[in-house]
């Protein structure tokens, strides 16, 4: 797939961030999209951004819900969110629970492992270049840390726990690049900085052109 048809994408977390948290989705009767997280992730969309759900589902190996379940749930979200007028690049879930030897390897698709994002990359036409991690867990910064990408902190789920113990020191966590109270000012922030990003790299390359056009 040529690179220039690639698009950066903005990496979400589920549960806390796009739909209420209410620890192991496992019927659709207690499926709940945040009011406005549509028209949030229109506006990415309609600048450009991939949507790629990334998401740890350990409810799966736990024996709670099954794999089919959670198939269901994303075809759910995908209708509903479709009537808002959002197409998502892809859903992309990891089944493994933690592990509780510490000696084994953690699964490389459960977050904060980058499996997900890598395979989107290879599998979508999505590059990790100017892409954003948001969510509201320590496994979403660290996420973003172990990619390279700039992250937003919701405080929505359990986003505010996680800025309170960000915010203390009590764990090595990355502070994110931006916090936000919702989805909806994620993307508004995210979209401001792209465009301060945009300004200074014009910027740069005409102060660039006039240094060249003085060397010459």
């Amino acid at each position: 797939m040529e690179r220039s048809s690639r698009r950066p994408a903005v990496f979400l977390d589920r549960d806390g961030t796009i739909i209420e948290d209410v620890l192991y989705l496992d019927t659709l009767d207690n499926l709940t999209v945040f009011p406005g997280a549509a028209r949030a992730l229109a506006s990415l969309r309609q600048a450009g951004y991939a949507l790629v759900l990334v998401t740890n589902q350990s409810g799966i190996g736990r024996g709670f819900f099954s794999e089919g379940f959670v198939g269901e749930t994303h075809r759910e979200l995908r209708r509903r969110f479709r009537e808002g007028g959002v197409e998502w690049e892809a859903m992309l879930h990891c089944p493994h629970p933690p592990s509780r030897k510490p000696f084994l390897s953690p699964p490389r698709r459960r977050k904060p492992e980058p499996g997900m994002p890598l395979e989107a990359a290879a599998r979508h036409p999505v590059t990790l270049r100017g892409s954003w991690v948001v969510g509201d867990g320590v496994p979403d910064m660290l996420l973003a840390r172990r990619l390279g990408l700039p992250s937003v902190l919701v405080a929505t789920g359990k986003g505010a726990v996680t800025h309170r113990r960000l915010r203390s020191r009590m764990r090595p966590v990355p502070y994110p690049m931006l916090v936000a109270r919702h989805l909806g000012e994620a993307a508004r922030l995210i979209l401001r900085r792209r465009r301060y990003d945009s300004r200074c790299n014009a910027k740069a390359r005409r102060a660039g052109g006039a240094d060249d056009a003085w060397g010459r």
